[in-house]
């Protein structure tokens, strides 16, 4: 039985808990039963590669097909800075049909644990249906949503010291919002971000259907910003987010949202024309199986949004932090 994940304390350090996470891999994998005894279709030999695969790299966790992007978030945060608390609950799951994180208990449905996963990973399977007691099968989008209260709660209760809500629900957050987002990005929170999932969409992948957050994505990378210059015609070399340029482009948007706001006014319509500015983000996001997932443009294959596109599609983030 692996160490409880329960005994969890803030100042582990990352390499020392890798060691251990690498250990409890090696130890599991000659573990007596080729098969979990709770979790039928699922091999040991299989699991224990998977878990090597994703300490050494936490970007493969992948919810395919499924809506468990709140448990691949949450779980991903998990295993980037404590790996062993990680392999610890997949080896309880596996071994023994249940886990413990901090005050979390972790258990699938009876379904889920008989479900035979196809295109999605034995482990991913099996660790984040756990955290979903009333989830069942991949096909079932509904019951995999996780609203931000749930993510919140799920990190105060795994014993994150440091833990926010910074998202709405049903409207858009803005360019202040995603600075708070960078700042907490840079003092070692995990930030996820509540999005429109089109901004993490390749062109050929959007949807174009919704108007309300569907999807947790964990920021990765500093959040750069390309700023046009009027004068010149020309973009500005990319620059982490700061508090001026925060306040320079709220300046601009807020402008453009008078002009915009008076020409219809002189027109007669009710319809303010949707701000678009020529300034671009980029960032990078684990989502998908994918550590550095970039935003992508509506028509752009390259890490090239426009950042009113981004902000259409951002409903702030949840942080946490040991």
């Amino acid at each position: 039985m692996a160490t409880p994940a329960s005994v969890i304390t803030s100042k582990t350090n990352y390499a020392a808990a890798k060691r251990k996470a690498l250990q409890l891999i090696n130890s599991f994998r000659s573990g007596s039963s080729a098969i979990s005894p709770h979790y039928p279709n699922l091999a040991r030999f299989q699991v224990a590669h998977e878990l090597t695969r994703t300490v050494n790299n936490p970007g493969e966790i992948h919810q395919v097909q499924s809506s468990l992007c709140g448990p691949a978030a949450f779980f991903f945060s998990l295993v980037e800075t404590r790996p062993d608390v990680y392999v610890s609950v997949a080896v309880d799951l596996f071994d023994n049909g249940s886990a413990k994180v901090g005050n979390i208990t972790l258990k699938s449905s009876d379904d889920a644990r008989n479900y035979k996963p196809t295109y999605i990973r034995q482990s991913d399977w099996m660790v984040l249906s756990s955290i979903k007691p009333n989830y069942d099968h991949p096909s079932e989008q509904f019951d995999g949503i996780t609203l931000p209260g749930r993510l919140k709660q799920w990190f105060k209760d795994a014993g994150y010291a440091t833990v926010n809500d910074v998202t709405n629900i049903f409207s858009t957050k803005g360019i202040q919002t995603l600075l708070q987002a960078q700042n907490d990005f840079k003092t070692g929170h995990s930030v996820c971000l509540f999005v429109d999932a089109d901004v993490f969409n390749k062109p050929h992948q959007k949807t174009g259907a919704s108007a309300l957050p569907n999807h947790w994505v964990v920021l990765n990378s500093d959040i750069r910003i390309r700023e046009y210059d009027e004068k010149l015609k020309l973009l500005k070399p990319p620059v982490s987010i700061n508090t001026s340029l925060a306040a320079l482009i709220k300046k601009e948007m807020r402008i453009a949202n008078n002009k915009a706001e008076f020409a219809a006014d002189m027109n007669d319509e009710n319809f303010v024309e949707p701000i678009e500015s020529e300034d671009r983000i980029l960032l990078n996001a684990f989502t998908w199986g994918d550590s550095q997932r970039p935003v992508y443009n509506r028509t752009s294959m390259s890490q090239d949004a426009r950042l009113y596109y981004f902000l259409r599609g951002f409903y702030g983030y949840v942080k946490a932090k040991w």
